[in-house]
């Protein structure tokens, strides 16, 4: 009876460190690999990118220091806060924040930016 006890006890600390390994080895391999996704590359490297112009003011604007505030600004400390990355505003002219983004320049717009068919697609 007491050998079945250790063996059951062992094979289950033998599955134990098999899953860890394997889990190990599978977030190793991801890491290793291009991040899947935007957010999986903003999770990876910890830095959340947002672009937005800076002349839309409540929404988004420029201090005399070249500082990008307002309501834009404010969200996406939120969101980069929840996430646990660093934020990262990048001052883009309006009808180039597009562009940027489908170059992957910045991970999300957060300008006055209103949905419309074309954007969209």
């Amino acid at each position: 009876m007491k050998n079945y006890r250790v063996i059951h006890v062992l094979g289950l600390i033998l599955a134990i460190l098999l899953l860890f390994g394997c889990a190990e080895m599978q977030r190793t391999s991801a890491k290793a690999s291009a991040p899947a996704s935007t957010l999986d590359r903003v999770l990876l490297v910890g830095e959340l990118r947002v672009g937005m112009s800076g002349d839309m003011p409540p929404m988004n604007m420029t201090t005399k220091e070249d500082k990008l505030i307002g309501l834009d600004a404010d969200l996406a400390a939120v969101m980069a806060n929840a996430m646990g990355v660093r934020l990262k505003l990048e001052k883009i002219p309006f009808d180039e924040l597009l562009p940027a983004l489908e170059v992957g320049r910045i991970d999300m717009i957060i300008s006055n930016m209103t949905i419309t068919p074309e954007r969209n697609l």
